[in-house]
């Protein structure tokens, strides 16, 4: 999927136009800024799975995220570790975000229809702003085990040439 619109990602199920299994791991990129923000982001898609969320973990890695959709506020009761966290539209656009949210907290927005839930530091290293188009770049079935995806040639420090 190449478009920026989240809201489209929380309605895909099932295989796509030439019966390729789908998976719910994507690379998240920047569009505005032409940066990928996290290249092994996951789909918390189901009432069950955004319950659950982080919760279970004890840290992210650099290039790892949750998003949750649909989802306009999160909390951090009980986490191990503080998120950067990303507010988006249904056009894909960030509407809000929160860098180093940490522990016992709440973050809301409640123009977002998606919520993207980052390791911190990840805002920073982007260079995302409230108003960046983002676009999730669906990873074949074959990469579903995240170790084995790697970024496309460039810069090391995230720029994405598609």
């Amino acid at each position: 999927m190449r478009s920026g619109k989240a809201k489209a990602i929380a309605t895909e199920t099932g295989t796509d136009s030439a019966s390729t299994p789908r998976t719910n791991l994507f690379l998240v990129r920047n569009a505005t800024r032409n940066r990928v923000i996290a290249t092994r982001v996951f789909l918390a898609g189901t009432s069950r799975d955004r319950r659950i969320g982080l919760s279970r973990h004890t840290r992210l890695d650099s290039q790892e995220g949750l998003l949750l959709t649909p989802c306009e506020a999160i909390h951090t009761v009980g986490m191990r570790f503080a998120l950067d966290v990303l507010f988006i539209d249904p056009s894909g656009r960030v509407r809000a975000m929160r860098e180093g949210l940490r522990p016992w907290r709440l973050a809301v927005c409640w123009r977002a229809r998606s919520t993207l839930e980052l390791a911190t530091g990840a805002i920073y290293r982007s260079g995302t702003q409230a108003g960046d188009l983002l676009e999730f770049l669906r990873l074949p079935a074959a990469d579903s085990d995240a170790e084995s995806y790697e970024l496309p040639a460039g810069d090391p420090q995230g720029e994405y040439e598609p």
